[in-house]
This record gives C-alpha cells, structure tokens and sequence, in this order.
C-alpha cells in the first residue's frame, strides 16, 4: 500500500478513535483545561503514532532470505535488461490530494494576513474598534477586535474585553490555528469539524469561568443571552457572540468539580494502546515487505516435492496450497508465524570443498488462506502488484521446468569466475494478469557481471505464467527469483 495513504489511513482512524474517547469519558468534565490538552494531544498524537517504530518490539518475526537455485556453467555475453517506469493510479492521488491540500493552506494564509492588516491598518494597540454589523467581538492572538456597530454599556464592554483578554492570555488562537492547519491537511476527515467546534467551545469555557469570577454570574449571563448569535467573517479568531451561548449558560451555572482519576487512567491507558497497536502494525508491513524482497512463493511444486504435496492433498481434501523456498536458519521463524500452515518442510545441505557446511536450505509447502496470504491486502503496493496473493503465481511448464529453463541460458561469467567470485543474487520480475513477465530488476547482487547475467538469462527465457490470483481474480503480482553463483570447486 501507498506509504502517503498508509499514513493518512492510520492518522484518521487516531483522530476517530480519541474524539470517540473524548465524548464518552470527557464531555461533560468541568475542568476545561484537562479537556483542551486532551483535545490538542489527541490531534497531535495522531499526526505522531503512525510515524514511531517499535524496532526492538518483535511481535511478527522475520521470513528472512529466499533459498537461491544452485547454478555452474560456462561463459556467455551479457547485457543486463531495463524497463520503462510504468504508470500508477498513486501518482494522480498524490498529485490530486496535494492539489486540494494547497487550496486549503493558501485560503487559510489568506484569512490570517487579512486579519493582521485589518489590526495594524487600522490603529496600533491590542483593542480595535471596527464598525461590522457582523458580530460583536472576538480576538486574535493578544489582538482584540470589538464592533462599534452593537452599542454596550461600560460594564458590558468591560466583561467582553475581559473575556477576550483571557483568550489571549491563554494562546486559545494558537490551538484555533493548528486545528486550523491540520484540518487543511486532513480536509477529507469528517471528525476534525467536531474537534474544532469542542476546542472552541471549551475556549469559551475557560474565557467565561474566568471572566465570572469577579462578576455575578447572572449578570453575566444575561450578556450572554442578549449577544446577537450572527455568523462571522474571520474564522481563525475566537468570537464573544458565538452559537454556542446557551452551553456555556449551562456551563456556568454547573457546579465545577475535579475529574475522576480513573478517567485519566483509561485514557492513559487508552493512548499507550492505540500507539502500540499502530506501531506493530507498522513492523507487520515492514517485516512482509523486506520478506517479498527475498523470498519465493510459487504456486507450483519442485518434482521432488509432489508426492509429498499429493498426500497432504488425499488427507486433507479441498485444501490449497502454495511453496515457500527459504534460508533453513529462518525456517522455525517462517513456522511460528502460524505453525498449522505448514505442512511439509524438506532441508537440503551444500557443502564446500573443505566438507564445511556452506549452505542450507528448505522448502515449505504452506497452506494458502491462513497468516501469510492474509496479508495479500495489506502488502499491495501502489500501482496493485501483490507481494503476496491468495492463489501464487506459477510457471506453465512448472517451476522445476523454469528452473532448468534459467540453467539453460545462464553461464558463470568468466571474469568473476577467474575472480573467485561467488554468492547470491536476486532477481525480481513481475507476473502480469496475462502471463507474460516484465518489470525485471536485481534486488541484490554480488558484481556487475554476475547481476547481468541472472537478470539476461531469467528474461531470456520468455516463458508464460499463470497469473496470481486474489478472490478469484488474476492480478499482478511479484516473483524473486534467487541465484547463487558457485565455481566446481565448491560443488
């Protein structure tokens, strides 16, 4: 999946997720400061958690390196092969959401430089008078922009200065303008709408407990209820005269008490949760991406392998299977990601002429439809090529036959042989819907010649596929076909 969408995904399920705990556990809290940080926290820690690693957190285990095919012939020229970027649907998402995300970010620019010159083109001083019809008054930072249109009395202009000052005083603007920024970013997230208005909203309760405190709170009130409730035309500033008057009535009237601690509790708990949950999530993409970068699944069995694949079909009729070649030393890791699905494992050793062990390798014959393919979704990269799909893809003429098909067109490239070069070199291809095979590319190689030659000789090939399946349907998928280049003395 798309790295920008995975984001974005992970960072609105958080933003879901916390205003849900908000509203259950806090909304009628009293301590409205408690509520703010809350409200701003779960904003920001929502932007954070999908980008924090649990590196030493080992919840899924590595699948580690793909078994490589065991190759020896004579010298031949060759060329590696390249392919033409092809065309993904994640180009135009991100240019279109990019697209969106400027407009929001220039309109919300404008209506911050609009408020500034209107409060240094008018006077100096943190109290403007302008003559708007459109409200009553509201601040900006330590600003304070107050109508001459609605006529007050000295009391009620001093309450209403009073009450904006406290916004300033507390940075409410601040909170408005990063609520402001992330919604401009996050514009597709219907629940930041809500997390704007509660933020406001308890702005206004601080601002109003505040200004209360000297004052008789009926009187107050009364302020409150004869405030025109008129839209405005500066949303980034805090308003006296908002839609929300007949809550902070009822808010100054309840009893103010402290918040439970068993609510701070759950909510501590609540966040440590979703911050591992989202942390382990991301080591499960990572751990099956770096296992598709060298590892082997196929659809289609190696000879030596089918009369154990036709018994474990007789004595378990209708089930699907699928080969894992891989490293033996990663082997009981592959297993403990679910131990059921593996049905048969087969360890073959090579030893060099010394009678050292040089390598060892396994083969799995893994049941489809459990842990590994159920990650077919999540690992779908970009431009829909699976790493891993329901129903493998696989050779026509089986994968032994493409394995001796390779062995036919490669040789040892007789610098490096002369050289005493040896070792692994990965080969990735792409299986396309109709068969065919293209998207070729070395993965890791050992030297120039040697990575050439594995790519030349795996396209030189040109054989068909049958395509990988998910839910029935053919896909694109990858295939990492593993080579090791090993002189005759080593045999």
């Amino acid at each position: 999946m798309n790295t920008l969408l995975n984001y974005l995904i992970e960072t609105n399920i958080g933003l879901l997720l916390f205003f849900v705990v908000y509203k259950i556990w806090l909304n009628n809290e009293t301590q409205f400061a408690y509520r703010r940080y809350y409200l701003l926290s779960s904003m920001l820690l929502s932007l954070v958690f999908p980008l924090i690693k649990l590196p030493e957190l080992k919840v899924v285990p590595s699948l580690g390196e793909a078994i490589p095919l065991n190759i020896d012939t004579e010298k031949i020229p060759s060329v590696i092969s390249s392919t033409a970027p092809t065309f993904s649907y994640s180009t135009l998402f991100t240019a279109g959401y990019l697209f969106v995300t400027g407009f929001f970010l220039i309109r919300l620019s404008y209506r911050i430089i609009r408020l500034l010159v209107l409060a240094y083109k008018i006077k100096p001083g943190n109290v403007i008078e302008v003559h708007d019809p459109r409200f009553i008054a509201f601040s900006f930072f330590n600003k304070i922009f107050i109508s001459t249109a609605c006529p007050l009395s000295e009391p009620d202009r001093h309450s209403i200065l009073k009450h904006e000052a406290i916004h300033g005083q507390k940075l409410h603007s601040l909170d408005i303008l990063l609520a402001e920024i992330i919604h401009a970013v996050f514009w597709f997230n219907p629940v930041l709408p809500l997390y704007k208005k509660e933020l406001r909203l308890v702005h206004e309760f601080e601002a109003d407990e505040g200004t209360v405190k000297n004052r008789e709170a009926d009187t107050y009130c009364n302020l409150l209820a004869r405030a025109a409730l008129q839209s405005a035309g500066y949303s980034v500033g805090n308003y006296f005269n908002n839609a929300l008057t007949l809550k902070r009535i009822a808010m100054i009237r309840t009893i103010k008490k402290s918040i439970h601690t068993w609510k701070i509790a759950l909510v501590f708990l609540f966040t440590t949760g979703l911050f591992t949950i989202v942390s382990c999530r991301e080591q499960l993409l990572e751990e099956v991406e770096q296992v598709a970068e060298t590892t082997t699944i196929a659809g289609d069995f190696p000879d030596h392998l089918k009369a154990h694949v036709n018994r474990i079909i007789r004595e378990n009729p209708g089930i699907k299977l699928m080969y894992v070649e891989a490293e033996s030393i990663n082997a009981e890791k592959i297993k403990s990601l679910n131990k059921e699905d593996i049905m048969f494992s087969h360890y073959e050793k090579n030893y060099a002429q010394d009678g050292s062990l040089q390598s060892e390798r396994v083969g799995l014959i893994v049941r489809t439809g459990g842990t590994i393919t159920s990650l077919a979704e999540a690992t779908k990269s970009e431009d829909e090529v699976f790493l891993v799909a329901e129903e493998p893809a696989s050779p026509l003429i089986g994968i032994t036959g493409f394995y001796e098909a390779i062995l036919k067109e490669l040789t040892y490239p007789a610098e490096a042989k002369q050289k005493g070069i040896e070792g692994k070199v990965f080969v990735e291809f792409i299986v396309e819907r109709d068969g065919t095979l293209s998207n070729y590319r070395l993965l890791r190689g050992i030297s120039p010649d040697c990575d050439e030659e594995a790519v030349r000789s795996i396209k030189a090939t040109n054989l068909r596929w049958n395509p990988a399946k998910q839910r029935g349907v053919p896909v694109r998928s990858k295939f990492v076909m593993p080579i090791i280049f090993r002189s005759d003395n080593n045999r």
